[in-house]
């Protein structure tokens, strides 16, 4: 074999041995990357696993803050509604908390003598009887003990002077009169056989607008077929309910009656009754006021308060010398003075005949109840 064979042999079994070495080395090499990549992976998954966990954990962390959020939202709203319901409560409490009454009357007699101030002789249209107001006129209705018809005086409260007398008007007897302040007109009730009878009044001309018997229909509250039977004694207006109130004869309840289809609409039943001359009523927003005089002695005055469930509250002595008929009030700021139109007589017999010695009408000023 010549040297150049030679050469090539060894160079051949060289190359050989080296590849044989070097095997396991490309192997590792390959391996090494290999799991490099599967590191790479394995990281990209880990990183990606932390990054869902992160992501739930946001995730997480934003639910518990929307459901803690949620939670104060409806505690919030919890609070206002309880805040709310208490603060109507309150206001509720306040609205029918009933203003305290003034029982210490210091009554004033006015100089207003009603039967002259109407141009009326002794036996004339001389018995006041019903009375009330529209603010700046008080009107006063003085009846005949002949006919039982009557006649309005109007006078103006501030100065007392007469601003218009009526005609004779058929209202037989007219134990109460209430001003209706809605419609300005004047409500009058009559009394025996017209115990169930309004006379509507035109405040401005005082002429009669048409007389009306008051329905009681059976379907109204508190009916019954007595309390339909009896009629009414007094009446008075509530302008915020915009109804008439009227006591029932002998039972003493009240009635509210519809100033438009003049019909009874429900029966407040009163819780105590007494037993007095009953002799007028007012009203006001809050309370209804009953005037009542003794059974002996007619001077002994004494007024009676409910509020408008019919509960007693309490009576109220008027201190007045006279027989009250009839009583009403009129605002004064955040006051309410009252007025009572008054009656006395005084008579002799001769030869059988009563003689009328004296008859007056006089108006007092009762003050703040």
């Amino acid at each position: 074999m010549d040297k150049a064979n030679r050469t090539r042999i060894l160079t051949i079994i060289l190359t050989a041995v080296m590849f044989v070495a070097a095997a396991p080395f490309n192997a590792e090499i390959s391996y090494g990357a290999e799991a490099a990549e599967q590191t790479g992976t394995v990281a990209e998954a880990q990183t990606e696993t932390a990054a869902q966990a992160d992501t739930s954990e946001q995730t997480e962390t934003a639910t518990e803050a929307q459901t803690e959020t949620a939670a104060q939202a409806e505690t919030v709203t919890e609070t206002g509604t309880t805040e709310t319901a208490t603060q109507t409560e309150t206001a509720t409490k306040k609205k029918t908390t009933l203003r305290k009454l003034n029982t210490n009357l210091a009554p004033k007699k006015l100089n207003v003598n009603l039967r002259k101030k109407l141009g009326e002789g002794l036996d004339g249209y001389s018995v006041v009887q019903g009375s009330c107001t529209d603010g700046k006129y008080a009107y006063y209705l003085l009846v005949s003990t002949k006919n039982q018809k009557g006649r309005i005086v109007k006078v103006k409260v501030s100065n007392h002077k007469v601003v218009k007398r009526s005609k004779a008007l058929n209202v037989h007897h007219g134990n109460g009169m209430a001003y209706d302040s809605k419609r300005k007109q004047l409500v009058v009730v009559g009394r025996e056989k017209y115990k169930h009878r309004l006379t509507v009044i035109n405040a401005g001309t005082l002429k009669v607008k048409k007389q009306v018997y008051v329905k009681f229909p059976s379907g109204a509250e508190g009916y019954t077929k007595k309390n339909a039977s009896l009629g009414y004694a007094a009446i008075a207006y509530n302008k915020k309910l915009d109804k008439y109130v009227a006591t029932l004869r002998k039972t003493r309840d009240f009635v509210l009656i519809s100033p438009d289809k003049f019909r009874v609409t429900k029966v407040i039943k009163s819780s105590k009754f007494i037993d007095k001359l009953l002799q007028a009523m007012d009203a006001d927003e809050e309370y209804i006021y009953v005037v009542y005089s003794s059974k002996t002695s007619k001077a002994n005055n004494t007024i009676a308060v409910y509020d408008w469930t019919g509960k007693y509250i309490k009576s109220i002595k008027t201190k007045v010398p006279y027989e009250g008929e009839s009583i009403y009030h009129i605002q004064k700021g955040k006051k309410e003075i009252f007025y009572m139109a008054t009656y006395r007589s005084k008579y002799k017999y001769k030869r059988n005949r009563c003689i009328t010695l004296r008859r007056d009408n006089y108006v007092y000023k009762l003050g703040a109840i």
